[in-house]
């Protein structure tokens, strides 16, 4: 019998479930198509730049290194600092093999940690500094060692060729090119050079095929700054400064020199100073710029400036005459001394002896408001405008705090403070005819095309006083290295002199130190002419404490070098016996004057007979001398004294060796060396000898 394949169809109830199964399927096939589209989508975009990078990280490496900085060079195009290409050892650490091994082997090849490299290395990372800016000795070790994963790229590095001249105006860079101190932080921005990429593309195993920077690196440097410097002044002020110091056995110096025409900065010395390749190796205090940032009362220094003042106003004139008042004067409940008594001088001997009773009588005659005001003009109490970050402006309050003690103090340098920089440049307004420059560091900013893409012209602030003060001022600096002042020191043989001492007892804990002074010389030469403006300030100095003694002579010492490598002919006679004078061992105090002794008898004066009075004396021969030393003499006589003019005397009536009546009139003409005597003679109306007409 036959069997029939009977169709059966399922009924409703195995239906449904069987239904419901598909449609699971369906479900959760389209949900994991979903997700893997999803997926996909993330990682193909989100992920995107992720795997690309740890892609690319197989088999390329990349630096981000920045071009070569800017050099810096002085006024006559010689190198202050530079930048070389250097090597610099980097790791990928995901493709070093052995990291502790490899660790070990860069230990002992540059000198590094072994555990710090070890840790850098076991990272993982795409890149790992090593060591930065190596020996080439220790890049050819690295390059022969052929380890797995590191490699050398050069990199610039900053070089002073100079070392330690001009260190602490300079600063320094760091290693990633960025200034750190001096003028390679406070000119950066043009020194800099831009951010660039170099790299390099290993096949599978790790072997280099190729290396990047394909970029114009050399229109991405860092651009030259052209300072007003002059390299050989620097090295001349520098080891002036130097051997004075040790001579002394100070604590340090400074040295500012000028061109008062231009406001130009020459030379910046310090001492102690620092070798800037060496950076790491020096204190912070020894990168300190002293010439911006530090602050000092001026002592005798300061008298020149309400001198000018005073003159400019009108309230005074040169051949004004002052009583010395015994060396004391008394102000409120303060009585201000000078150690030895000047009897009477002119305005223009307060500077040369230096007094502090006579300074303190122009100071009243001047009046605080306007002195203050001066004193404002000259540049004290504000930034110089040198460009250097971190200078500080000095205190000067204003003038209605002022009371009597102070006016007399700041008339002869107590009670202010001022920057070294502020010193010499108020002192060039003075070389220059009145007219306060701002002082010039930079001439200008070159790319390294060639192409100028700065400049700084020289810049006139204001005017202060006027030329004929400020002839009236030189005149009385002058003094100050004539027989009389307290500057011989600092005398140049061949060349007019004028300057200002000073004397500045330091701060201490209980008020003034008397055993710690700063000793200091401000001035220019030539006098007539003036192309060098020089402040100089040694600091607690043991051999010796006043200015005409231990700072003037670091003057005459770069003015010996400086001014025939200047070209600045000299003009004067060289007077051996003056300069022998000028060089002996002799300390004179600036805040007084050279003193003299009034017990001794003067050879000139004729003894009375029996106990009358002297019937006649002789004149004596006073040509040469100054106002002191005259009126000392003609008390002595009993005559009656004419002054007129300033400096050393050229021209007196009667002539010497004449007798003359005790009730007589003597006249004397005074002027500065280098002056003509008969024109002084003439403009006084007095006796000259047979056959001298005047013109």
């Amino acid at each position: 019998m036959a069997r029939r394949n009977v169709f059966r169809a399922p009924d409703a109830t195995e239906v449904g479930p069987r239904r419901g199964r598909v449609r699971f399927v369906l479900v959760m096939i389209v949900l994991a198509y979903c997700g893997v589209l999803t997926r996909s989508w993330y990682l193909q975009t989100r992920r995107h730049a992720d795997f690309v990078e740890r892609a690319e990280g197989q088999h390329r490496s990349v630096v981000k290194l920045r071009a070569r900085r800017g050099d810096i060079v002085d006024r006559k195009g010689r190198e202050l600092a530079i930048s070389a290409m250097v090597p610099s050892v980097s790791a990928i650490p995901a493709l070093v093999r052995d990291p502790l091994g490899t660790a070990a082997t860069l230990a002992q090849l540059l000198g590094v940690d072994a555990e710090v490299i070890g840790k850098r290395l076991a990272r993982g990372n795409q890149f790992a500094w090593v060591k930065r800016q190596v020996t080439p000795a220790e890049a050819q070790a690295v390059e022969a060692a052929n380890l797995a994963g590191i490699e050398l790229a050069d990199e610039p590095r900053r070089f002073y060729p100079n070392r330690s001249i001009a260190g602490a105006l300079l600063g320094f860079a760091g290693v990633d090119g960025e200034g750190l101190e001096g003028i390679e932080r406070d000119f950066d921005h043009y020194l800099r050079g831009r951010e660039y990429v170099v790299g390099s593309l290993r096949d599978a195993r790790g072997r280099q095929l190729m290396t990047g920077g394909y970029l114009p690196v050399e229109h991405l440097s860092g651009n030259k700054l052209e300072l007003t410097l002059d390299l050989r002044i620097q090295q001349v002020a520098e080891q002036a400064l130097a051997e004075q110091v040790k001579a002394m056995d100070a604590a340090g110096g400074v040295v500012i020199v000028l061109e008062p025409s231009t406001g130009d900065v020459l030379a910046l010395a310090q001492t102690p100073t620092f070798d800037p390749n060496l950076y790491s190796q020096a204190t912070p205090d020894a990168w300190r710029n002293r010439i911006t940032v530090d602050v000092l009362e001026p002592g005798s220094t300061i008298k020149p400036f309400v001198v000018a003042a005073a003159l400019d106003t009108g309230k005074v004139r040169p051949d004004d005459l002052w009583d010395g008042m015994g060396g004391r004067i008394r102000v409120g409940r303060k009585t201000v001394s000078d150690v030895h008594a000047v009897s009477v001088m002119n305005t223009l001997e307060i500077i040369q002896h230096s007094s502090n009773v006579g300074a303190v009588q122009v100071g009243q005659r001047l009046g605080r408001e306007a002195y203050y005001g001066y004193l404002r003009a000259f540049g004290f109490g504000e930034e110089s405008g040198l460009g250097l970050q971190g200078e500080v402006r000095g205190t000067l309050h204003p003038a209605e705090k002022w009371g009597l003690i102070h006016l007399a103090t700041i008339s002869y340098g107590y009670g202010l403070t001022v920057t070294p920089m502020q010193m010499a440049r108020g002192m060039a307004a003075i070389a220059n005819g009145g007219r306060l420059m701002q002082p010039r560091l930079v001439r200008r900013v070159v790319d390294a095309a060639g192409r100028t893409v700065e400049e700084f012209p020289p810049r006139v602030v204001r005017r202060v006083i006027s030329e004929q003060a400020a002839r009236d001022v030189s005149r009385g600096l002058e003094l100050v290295t004539q027989n009389g002042g307290t500057g011989k020191k600092a005398r140049i043989p061949g060349y007019r002199v004028a300057g200002k001492t000073g004397t500045a007892h330091k701060v201490g804990s209980g008020g003034y130190a008397k055993d710690k002074v700063r000793s200091s010389w401000v001035g220019f030469v030539p006098a007539q002419d003036p192309q060098l403006v020089m402040y100089v300030m040694v600091d607690e100095p043991k051999k010796a404490q006043y200015g005409g003694a231990v700072a003037a002579p670091i003057f005459a010492a770069i003015g010996r070098e400086v001014l025939p490598y200047m070209g600045v002919e000299a003009t004067e006679p060289v007077d051996l016996r003056a300069l022998a004078a000028a060089g002996a061992d002799v300390d004179v105090d600036e805040e007084v004057a050279e003193g003299i002794d009034p017990q001794a008898r003067p050879w000139w004066f004729e003894a009375p007979l029996g106990n009358e009075g002297p019937s006649q004396v002789v004149v004596p021969d006073l040509k040469g001398k100054p106002l002191a030393e005259v009126v000392a003499q003609v008390e002595a006589l009993g005559v009656e004294l004419d002054v007129q003019g300033a400096g050393l005397v050229v021209e007196q009536a009667p002539k010497a060796g004449s007798l003359m009546a005790p009730d007589g009139r003597l006249t004397v003409a005074l002027a500065l060396p280098g002056e003509p005597p008969s024109l002084v003679a003439a403009a006084l109306d007095l006796e000259t000898d047979e056959g001298e007409g005047t013109p």
